[in-house]
């Protein structure tokens, strides 16, 4: 293989980096990644700059991009994470704001198909009814 470069593609981190141009970067569900995922990418955000192990290169960020991370609180984010994040929790606990969005995404899905339910020590939403239980996916 002459040159290993070719084959290498960034991902959107690296693409956010590489730009020069400052974007916004959406991490969506960062609870879903590997344990260490959350301090590994704090570490390269700290540093605007990673190396390619393949080729030794150095990309070094021209532009600190805007970072935005979701997270569906499915499982506890590190610490160190949390303390250098500044987050908004969404609390989505209106019956009628939530049957207002299934509406627009599901209009076959009427009010007297689904019913909301809720435990009272969370903001989850639970779906019950017109047969698999939940709205059809998107």
């Amino acid at each position: 293989m002459k040159d290993i470069r070719r084959y290498i593609k960034y991902g959107p981190l690296g693409q956010a980096f590489a730009s020069r141009d400052r974007v916004v970067l959406l991490i969506d569900e960062v609870d879903k990644a590997d344990l260490e995922f959350p301090n590994d990418l704090l570490h390269e955000l700290d540093r605007m700059r990673f190396v390619v192990n393949e080729t030794g290169d150095e990309v070094i960020a021209r532009e600190r991009p805007v970072v935005v991370i979701t997270s569906n609180a499915e499982k506890e984010l590190p610490d160190a994470f949390l303390r250098r994040c500044v987050f908004h929790f969404n609390r989505i606990s209106e019956k009628d704001l939530m049957a207002r969005i299934v509406r627009v995404h599901h209009p076959i899905w009427t009010r007297s198909c689904w019913t909301w339910r809720c435990a009272p020590s969370t903001n989850c939403a639970r779906w019950t009814g017109c047969g698999s239980g939940r709205p059809p996916a998107s």
